[in-house]
């Protein structure tokens, strides 16, 4: 075969490949071209003291790679002194090469790899178990394809880099999605427990008031009862003085009796909430009751303006799906109307509607507020998103309401406002048939 023959074998061989099917096509055919009984691909550090194979091809075939020392062996004078090819002996003008030995190597040749910067990447070798007559030949071929295979190299490890630095910025982007995560699951627990702690001063103040009524009641039968005691003392009392009394006491008790019972039901109510609050299951439940005890929760922070809250709903509405999630809903909505719908001692409305079908439930919460301005509409569900100074949540209430739509319930939730007369979010909520869950 020609010279030029073995270049084109040599050029055809490699035409189309790249990475490590590039070093294993690129050794066999330098190897078959020269007839040599081994052709590697040395990668060397940048210490110029060590080798290690990326590619090697021996007596017909690839074999494992190996790393050696290249003090006293002929490729540290490939790299250094710039001799690339011993034709006979060499395993005897290196004799502290032990692999020159084992392998009964006599014949070397040998050209360095160079990137664009004239750095030295690695070696190229041929290695022959008998004297060679054409050894400038061979390296010349060699020489040749050196550049294919040093720019290979170069290619090879900064696309490895790549993908080490792109892996490393995934694994980065990864860590911090999840710090994210955790830190919004916190901050959305936090805006949960600041809605029941919301509800839980509304149902104490709501049972104050009750019970300080209770307490005033049993005041007013210790003075009767004292006052019987001091009538009898002096055998002062009359028929007349008596049936007072008696009508004091009976007053008193029914005071005691009636608040006491507004308090038990508030009490109940509340534990309702508590209960729905901690529930993520499924349930069939009366809408406008639910809504109304959730309502009345928060009505301390209702009072707190001039606004009416009005529950519109049908009492023949049932919904079955997640009470728990309707109720955060339904809270945050109320509590972000009363904060940036009206200002302080504004008077106003907010309503609340419900239109069923068989599919689907939609639950409308209107205000007479002032309205949100259209370029402030499309951030409402950005989280710590906030327009009112006056809040002192983390703005996370409406986009707590939109995940919740959107990801719970599998619904829709739109918006309608217009400066000076009111905001209305329009809820639309699939209905989850109870035969959709029988076995």
């Amino acid at each position: 075969m020609s010279f030029q023959q073995q270049v084109q074998t040599v050029a055809d061989s490699v035409s189309s490949s790249y990475g490590e099917l590039f070093f294993e096509k690129i050794t066999k055919s330098l190897a078959q071209a020269v007839n040599a009984d081994y052709c590697f691909i040395g990668r060397i550090d940048k210490a110029l003291t060590t080798s290690k194979t990326i590619s090697t091809f021996a007596h017909g075939k690839h074999i494992d790679n190996f790393e050696y020392e290249l003090r006293d062996t002929p490729c540290a004078e490939v790299t250094c002194a710039g001799i690339e090819f011993y034709p006979e002996n060499v395993a005897g003008l290196f004799p502290k090469d032990i692999l020159l030995q084992n392998m009964g190597i006599e014949a070397y040749v040998g050209a360095s790899l160079k990137n664009s910067d004239n750095q030295i990447l690695g070696i190229v070798v041929a290695l022959y178990e008998k004297k060679i007559d054409n050894p400038e030949e061979v390296h010349i071929l060699y020489k040749l394809f050196s550049g294919r295979i040093a720019a290979e190299i170069d290619s090879n490890e900064k696309t490895l880099a790549l993908k080490a630095a792109n892996q490393n910025l995934e694994d980065k982007i990864d860590e911090r999605t999840k710090d994210l995560t955790r830190a919004t699951h916190q901050l959305l627990e936090q805006e949960k427990f600041a809605s029941l702690a919301t509800l839980v001063a509304g149902i104490s103040h709501e049972i104050n008031t009750p019970i300080g009524i209770a307490v005033s009641a049993t005041s007013f039968i210790q003075d009767t009862h004292k006052n019987i005691i001091h009538l009898l003392n002096d055998k002062t009392l009359t028929e007349n003085n008596l049936r007072h009394e008696m009508e004091v006491l009976k007053e008193s008790i029914n005071l005691i009796e009636n608040n006491l019972r507004r308090a038990a039901n508030k009490i109940i109510n509340f534990k309702k909430i508590a209960v729905d609050q901690n529930s993520c299951e499924l349930s069939s439940f009366q809408l406008s009751f639910h809504t109304q005890i959730l309502i009345d929760s928060l009505n301390p922070e209702i009072k707190k303006h001039s606004v009416q809250v009005i529950n519109n709903i049908p009492d023949d509405v049932y919904f079955y799906s997640y009470l728990s999630d309707y109720q955060q809903i339904l809270s945050n909505l109320i509590l972000n109307a009363l904060t940036h719908g009206f200002d302080e001692k504004e008077t106003g409305e907010i309503i609340i509607e419900a239109i069923d079908s068989y599919d689907q439930l939609q639950v409308s919460i209107h205000d007479t507020g002032k309205g949100i301005e259209k370029t402030r509409i499309n951030n409402i569900y950005t989280p710590f998103y906030t327009s009112s100074t006056r809040s002192k949540r983390q703005g996370l209430g409406l986009s707590i309401v939109y995940n919740l739509v959107k990801q719970r319930f599998e619904g829709d939730i739109q918006v309608q406002s217009e400066l000076g007369k009111g905001t209305t979010f329009t809820l639309t909520l699939p209905k989850i048939h109870t035969e959709d869950y029988q076995i």
